[in-house]
């Protein structure tokens, strides 16, 4: 690739596809994973349920960043592949899939709140989108059933925290290691004061279709010396010109999807990735693979996202995390903002 660039995208990943709309995935339970007898048990009142299931994956087609109720006359929001839900077939690729109607939804085990989201296609309720974290054994408490607004970001249907794929080299006080091989009490190198000691480290594993899959960086693409998949909304380092003329900014966090540029930086659909995250005692700027990125900032949202035993672990180290905003390590972009970015 010409500029020095090197890229080999990951087994089975699919690269760049010109021409196509922005594809948009997120989890979605049927009615058996949440223990319901019937789409319509929190209609008319509050139903108690179980996750009993593990759910299945979504991916769609779709021109604008909202989920939302449309019809068939002019509809984009499309299947991307065909849908299985609990091992059968339920709709083709190029069904509509419709948001019709949102019931407020209680995670009794874990304490949030948010909401549960009814996801219709071809007139047929096939299951639900959460916005926020469920795990098999967790109690939940549905409805009231609120109807509209049908509508509701993508981006509150799944989150991944800030993490980076198996693989990564992260610099250490011992050199370059595999981000697997790092233990809480490694010291590690940090832009801003030297070797820090890595407080916890966390792995997961998840799903890398559409819009959760991640971020491959070609070697060179941001002064990274090999290539770096990183999740979607972890935020690189950004620096120069447009940072400061833009935000008035030396340096600013960007999320890993708004630097896509279809060539040097895509998304690499996989099947499966395992992340890392590493968490240290306040929000740090790192090197994976020579590239400066941020350390997990363990803001409660962030937190919230991990299962319940991640969530214990963490927040035994920093009880404060219930009712403390971590300083971020530098002005973050917010989305906003993202779009003048791309615009220059």
């Amino acid at each position: 690739m010409a500029g020095g660039v090197v890229c080999n995208q990951m087994a089975g990943a699919d690269g760049p596809k010109a021409g196509r709309m922005p594809i948009e995935g997120f989890y979605i339970y049927s009615v058996a994973d949440l223990g319901l007898a019937s789409e319509f048990d929190f209609f008319f009142s509050s139903a108690a349920a179980t996750v009993g299931g593990a759910p299945d994956v979504l991916t769609l087609s779709d021109d604008d960043p909202d989920f939302e109720d449309e019809g068939s006359g002019a509809a984009t929001q499309l299947l991307d592949v065909a849908l299985s839900v609990d091992g059968s077939a339920v709709a083709a690729a190029g069904d509509v899939v419709q948001n019709v109607g949102q019931s407020v939804l209680t995670n009794l085990t874990s304490g949030e709140t948010g909401l549960l989201v009814l996801v219709q296609i071809n007139g047929a309720v096939v299951g639900f989108a959460s916005t926020i974290a469920l795990d098999i054994g967790d109690a939940l408490d549905l409805g009231p059933w609120l109807g509209s607004p049908k509508t509701i970001p993508y981006g509150d249907l799944t989150t991944v925290p800030a993490c980076f794929a198996r693989g990564t080299r992260i610099l250490t006080a011992q050199g370059e290691l595999p981000v697997e091989r790092l233990k809480a009490g490694d010291r590690v190198i940090t832009k801003d004061h030297g070797a820090q000691e890595l407080v916890w480290i966390g792995a997961r594993k998840a799903l890398g279709a559409g819009r959760l899959a991640p971020v491959r960086f070609c070697t060179g693409a941001m002064g990274n010396g090999r290539a770096l998949t990183v999740s979607p909304m972890h935020r690189m380092l950004v620096s120069g010109w447009k940072a400061e003329l833009l935000f008035g900014e030396t340096e600013v966090l960007m999320p890993a999807i708004e630097l896509v540029n279809g060539d040097t930086i895509f998304q690499a659909a996989v099947p499966e990735v395992e992340y890392f995250h590493l968490l240290f005692a306040r929000h740090e700027i790192i090197f994976a693979e020579g590239c400066p990125s941020e350390s997990l900032n363990p803001l409660k949202e962030a937190v919230g996202r991990f299962g319940h035993e991640a969530q214990a672990e963490i927040l035994s180290l920093f009880p404060e995390l219930a009712n403390r905003r971590w300083a971020e390590a530098r002005v973050p972009v917010l989305a906003t903002e993202t779009a003048l970015w791309r615009s220059f």
